[in-house]
Parts: C-alpha cells; sequence; structure tokens
C-alpha cells in the first residue's frame, strides 16, 4: 500500500495504492527458490562497475540497523537483510521506529489471528483490531510525525508454508512494485512485522528532495544495481498483486529505477514528469542484442508514481551479462543512466 498525495503538491491529503504479494496454496505456488539476489556497494550509472558478491555474502556481515531496541530477533533479522538490499543499491540504510515496528507487527498478528489476508482490518471487534489501514494503524502507535508531509507504504506477503524474516524481504525485492518503497531513495524509516505466514513492512519517506535533510538534488536508486552478480532470471508475475504483467506469467527479473526529484509536481499520478526516450532506453544481452521488454511507467501504470520498470517479456539467460540503458527526463531534467548486471546459475 503506498498512501500518496491527492493534491499535487506538499500533500495535506492521501490517497491509497495498495499492492500485495501472495505466495503458497493461496495461489498454488510455494515459495520461490534460485539464486539469491546480489548486489555491489555503489549504484553506479557507467556500467564499469566490476562485478560483486551476493547479498548473502554482504549480509555475512550486515551493515548496523539502528532505532528500536526493543525489536524482536525476527524484526531485526529482516532489517538487516533490507540493509544488505539496500547497501547493495548505494542506498541508505532505514532507522527502525518502534511506532512503525508496533504497527507493522500488530497488522501480521491481526492476520495470523484471523486469517484474514490483506491490508485493511475488516473485523472492528477483534481484540487484535488496531486500525483499518494502514494510516489508520500507524497513527494508532502515536508515530510522531507529520503523514500529511511523508509518503507511507505498506508491503504485506503470505506464505503457507511459514514466513521467515530474509525470505520475506526477498520476495519483496524480487518483484516489481512491493520492491519500490523498500529501495525508494527518500525512504528514512521502516518498520517490520512477522507473524506465522504473514509479514508486514511500513515504511515512511519524504515526499521529495527539498524536505527537511534532502538537499534538494535530484536522486536515484537502480535494481538490479551495477556490477551485481547472481540475479535471478525471472519472476512469476501472477503471484504480485497488482499484477505487473497481467497478459504474461513467467517473466524475466524486473529491472527498476526510482527517482526523487527536488518539487512533488502538478500531476499527482506522474508527480516528476517522467519521460522515457524509448531510443536511448532498454536491456540488451552481452552480444548487444535488445532483450523484448514491458515499459511500466507512471501516468499508463496507476501504481507507479516516480519510478519507471523495464520487464523482460521471457526469462533472462543463467550466467548472462545484461546491459540496462536508461534515456529519462525527471522534473526536467535528462539523464542518460547505463549499467549492467549478471544474471546466476550456468554453471
Amino acid at each position: 500500500m503506498t498512501l500518496r498525495p491527492a493534491s499535487a503538491r506538499r500533500p495535506s491529503v492521501v490517497g491509497i495504492h495498495a499492492p500485495f504479494l501472495v505466495l503458497g496454496a493461496a495461489c498454488g505456488m510455494s515459495a520461490p527458490g534460485g539464486p539469491l539476489l546480489s548486489g555491489s556497494d555503489a549504484a553506479s550509472t557507467d556500467g564499469s562497475g566490476e562485478e560483486t558478491s551476493a547479498v548473502d555474502a554482504l549480509c555475512a556481515d550486515p551493515p548496523p540497523v539502528s532505532g528500536d531496541p526493543d525489536a524482536t530477533e525476527a524484526q531485526l533479522a529482516a532489517a538487516a537483510r533490507l540493509a544488505c538490499h539496500r547497501q547493495a543499491a548505494g542506498l541508505s540504510i532505514l532507522t527502525l521506529s518502534p511506532a512503525l515496528q508496533a504497527a507493522a507487527q500488530a497488522h501480521a498478528d491481526y492476520m495470523d489471528a484471523t486469517g484474514l489476508y490483506g491490508h485493511d482490518e475488516a473485523d472492528a471487534s477483534h481484540p487484535r483490531f488496531t486500525g483499518e489501514d494502514a494510516l489508520a494503524r500507524v497513527l494508532a502507535a502515536d508515530y510522531p510525525a507529520d503523514l500529511a508531509a511523508h509518503r507511507l507504504d505498506e508491503a504485506i506477503a503470505f506464505d503457507d508454508g511459514g514466513m521467515s524474516a530474509s525470505g520475506a524481504v526477498d520476495l519483496w525485492i524480487s518483484t516489481v512494485y512491493h520492491r519500490l518503497p523498500l529501495l525508494h531513495p527518500l525512504a528514512t524509516e521502516l518498520g517490520l512485522g512477522i507473524r506465522g505466514s504473514y509479514a508486514v513492512a511500513v515504511v515512511v519517506g519524504r515526499w521529495d528532495t527539498s524536505q527537511a535533510g534532502g538537499g534538494g538534488s535530484l536522486t536515484w536508486g537502480l535494481y538490479p544495481a551495477e556490477g551485481q552478480s547472481g540475479v535471478p532470471v525471472s519472476l512469476d508475475s501472477d503471484r504480485e498483486s497488482p499484477d505487473p504483467a497481467p497478459d504474461h506469467g513467467v517473466v524475466g527479473f524486473p529491472v527498476t529505477a526510482t527517482f526523487g526529484a527536488a518539487q512533488w509536481g502538478e500531476d499527482p499520478s506522474d508527480p516528476y514528469a517522467l519521460e522515457v526516450d524509448l531510443s536511448r532506453s532498454g536491456i540488451q544481452d552481452a552480444a548487444g542484442r535488445p532483450v523484448q521488454s514491458l515499459l511500466l511507467e507512471p501516468g499508463a501504470d496507476p501504481h507507479l508514481l516516480d519510478a519507471v520498470a523495464l520487464l523482460p517479456t521471457e526469462p533472462l539467460a543463467e550466467g548472462a551479462r545484461y546491459r540496462v540503458t536508461l534515456g529519462i527526463v525527471v522534473a526536467g531534467e535528462e539523464l542518460d543512466l547505463g549499467w549492467s548486471f549478471v544474471t546466476g546459475g550456468g554453471g
């Protein structure tokens, strides 16, 4: 769920956009296996980065996570896993917020107790009820920030085989819509909840880079990151809701670019007026052959605000290098980004 502004500039009202992820018997699937994600320690844009180790190797000595001295072991494990992914992409490490932790854990507890999977809590009489939606639950947990001036995202996941802390994070990162708030360059605080087969992540961040501590400059996050190795080759798009490729089933691993600019723009569905130049954008294999891909962008896709995605229509080859180019205008600034990654397997 993404709570986004209903008005164009610094928001005072929020609306709702709600992706969720289902795994397990509910959709006839089990949690996916295959190679774990990997990454570099910076998101270079010139494609010259050297190949780096997998996320598992980075997480052997994870970056420190702070903010909640009372965090559970599961919450700390999930936060450390996300910190590894963000470090791989050259992004800052999120601070654990005790209030966001409480809101996320309460919703995971509610879903586990009732068996009702979703962003909304329908049974207000249930003892585990803490709020109808993510905003209500965060407010009930006494989150101290002004939520009208911040973005609030919630991602949920279900696996009837049981949800592990690191597994939940890896599942979110493997998708299109669930990845975006967790790897947003303007995200600042995090709350996580895990109970039984259910996992919840609540993320708060700035709307634009002119807000406190942002500096006002254009920033972005790319994933897979520059030099990333062991990248999964595919995604079953049917296991994400909304489905990013409703006319396809198993597709290639998604490539995303998420942006933060100095000013939230006039169009609430495309606040940074993103314009992708198709002649300068795409995915190519090591031989320079183009990889047929779907372009997901704001305006055409109501579940995107400040991000674009390239989604190969077929699984990528194992053990292969791919190069991504993205010619894009963001809030009037023209960018030419280029980076490469290597898929797992094949060896």
